[in-house]
């Protein structure tokens, strides 16, 4: 079921409408991302996932884990939110907070 919901999702690239997915956890619009899929030929990650490019939050049908931006690509974060607090990773939302910076002002 996961493979099928996934895939009906990535199918909403075509029509240009996948920008505008909410994340279940920050619930910003437009930064929930599905990967893996047949669309995403070029994916080397064989895994279907989804992955908010804003938060970091990543699920897939295995796991549930935090990424952040990595000198290429984003990864999974190094430390767990335990030990790392959640303003500590590299994500865009995190950059903001840790610079004290409104994204509505620049």
């Amino acid at each position: 079921m996961f493979a099928l919901k996934h895939q009906l999702f990535d199918f909403l690239r075509i029509f240009g409408v996948r920008d505008r997915l909410r994340c279940p956890n920050c619930f910003k619009i437009g930064t929930w991302k599905p990967h893996g899929g047949w669309l995403d030929s070029e994916d080397e990650c064989p895994v279907r996932r989804w992955l908010c490019k804003w938060c970091g939050y990543y699920q897939s049908a295995q796991r549930f884990d935090w990424c952040e931006v990595g000198d290429t690509c984003w990864e999974f974060a190094k430390w767990p939110e335990t030990v790392w607090p959640v303003t500590r990773r590299r994500t865009p939302e995190n950059l903001l907070i840790e610079h004290q910076i409104d994204p509505w002002r620049g």
